[in-house]
């Protein structure tokens, strides 16, 4: 089942007449080394149960409490002096080339992905200083471009490779292909069904179903006409009823430059749907968020084309309020949209001093490489519009790996709320990872012995041959 719809304009909405503001938290630099970050690079990850940060440059990776990072975050937006990770950090993994980080649903499992290789990390043996080394290691065998757990189960993942081939797995089993001439995947908030882009299409389906719930056509809108074909290149599935993307136009015969110099931003949302093979949404519709200019020449963004997914976002629930950015574009870096009413609608940045300004670099225009939310900071901020008036409570943090090499961090309040805001008080991490996972991780060592001990035998026979 295809179903076609047009792109059209979202509701806009002033943020600041929401209440929605940031203010800035400082900047954190590990490392001299460029960084060199991919267009698909997903550089940071917030464990938000415990208040713990992951952070990848590309030449190691640091796990830190979010308010440690804050304390010690320099003031020196667009320089920040090298600061000794030992100072802040619970662990830095000597690790380069991590190119995307990803918690499991309880997060208590960490995955490194670095070329083809993801290695799994148990947080509470970091946190507990019991072992810096991984307690697995996944071979897909190509290049991974994406790698994401499960929500509802722990064991289960989705990698999107190299060659565009979407595939599912699990520690104890194994992964097999679930779809190629794939864009961008993601889980649904409840680990129910996935959803992955090919070409303009935006298909829904579950990991043990063999054809898709419904297929989506999406068409830009009518006044918009790129060179070559409109692509979805990234989604995420932030709520029950609404997933957001990002699009662009790609010319395969243009050599220079296959990439057009526009993008989108779009919020699809449906009011239903029953969640069975073959099943139509109802009430479907695509919105435009936002227009983005596309940097085209590699020099700029610091990544080549065809690296996508370029969309990089954090979602706050209790708002209902998805900050999003783009990887190549540099202009108002960090953008908001809500989900209100089964519906998308954009959020304009009108007052400079309310935005989370990233800073330009010596070099040039500066990019987001990573972004995550956490809610352990409780410092009430001082309200940004009334000094006469009572403090913001504190909500959230946000984290923004940058392509200088740079973690920002960002409050994120809203002054309209001050009866309460989201931050919370950070859980105690666990001593040890619970048995399920760890009978898991036994019976993927032995699936994996036995494979090791298969490919030796058979190369064997083929060289007796």
């Amino acid at each position: 089942m295809v179903l076609q719809v047009v792109v059209a304009p979202a509701q806009a909405q002033d943020s600041s007449h929401l209440g929605y503001f940031f203010q800035t938290g400082g900047a954190i630099k590990f490392s001299d080394a460029d960084s060199k970050a991919p267009g698909y690079a997903c550089c940071v990850v917030a464990a938000d149960h415990y208040g713990i940060v992951v952070y990848s440059d590309l030449s190691s990776v640091y796990v830190a409490h979010t308010n440690k990072l804050l304390a010690a975050a320099s003031k020196e937006l667009k320089s920040p002096e090298v600061l000794d990770p030992a100072t802040v950090c619970i662990a830095a993994l000597a690790m380069p080339g991590v190119t995307a980080l990803s918690l499991s649903a309880d997060q208590l499992l960490l995955g490194c992905v670095a070329g083809s290789t993801v290695q799994v990390y148990s947080l509470p043996k970091l946190l507990h200083h019991q072992s810096d080394g991984p307690v697995h290691t996944l071979e897909l065998g190509k290049k991974i471009l994406q790698f994401s757990w499960c929500p509802n189960d722990v064991t289960t993942y989705l990698a999107l490779t190299f060659d565009r081939v979407l595939v599912q797995g699990s520690l104890p089993v194994g992964f097999g292909p679930l779809a190629d001439s794939v864009e961008c995947a993601c889980w649904s908030p409840d680990g129910q069904f996935v959803a992955y882009s090919s070409g303009n299409k935006l298909l829904v389906t579950a990991p043990d179903w063999r054809e898709s719930a419904f297929t989506v056509a999406i068409s830009p809108a009518e006044d918009e006409d790129g060179d070559g074909n409109f692509i979805v290149d990234s989604i995420t599935w932030p709520a029950p009823n609404a997933i957001a993307a990002s699009s662009l136009w790609h010319d395969s015969s243009n050599e220079d430059e296959p990439e057009g110099s526009d993008g989108y931003l779009l919020g699809i949302t449906w009011t239903s749907w029953e969640g069975q093979p073959t099943a139509a949404p109802q009430g479907l519709k695509a919105m435009l968020t936002s227009y983005l200019t596309i940097q085209t020449l590699d020099e700029d963004p610091g990544c080549g084309t065809h690296e996508w997914p370029y969309l990089q976002h954090a979602y706050v629930p209790g708002w209902q309020l998805l900050v999003h950015g783009h990887r190549k574009s540099c202009d108002d870096h960090i953008r908001l949209m809500t989900f209100n009413d089964d519906e998308a609608t954009a959020l304009d940045q009108g007052e400079t001093k309310l935005v989370a300004a990233v800073p330009t670099v010596d070099a040039g225009e500066n990019f987001i490489v990573g972004m995550a939310v956490d809610f352990s900071d409780q410092e009430s901020i001082p309200h940004p519009m009334d000094q006469e008036k009572p403090d913001v409570p504190a909500s959230c943090i946000l984290l923004v790996a940058t392509l200088d090499g740079v973690l920002r961090l960002y409050r994120l309040a809203n002054f309209q709320q001050l009866d309460a805001g989201l931050a919370r008080q950070p859980a105690a991490v666990p001593d040890s990872l619970p048995p399920a996972f760890t009978t898991a991780l036994a019976a993927a060592k032995v699936a994996q012995q036995v494979d090791e001990v298969g490919a030796y035998y058979a190369n064997i026979r083929n060289s007796s041959c």
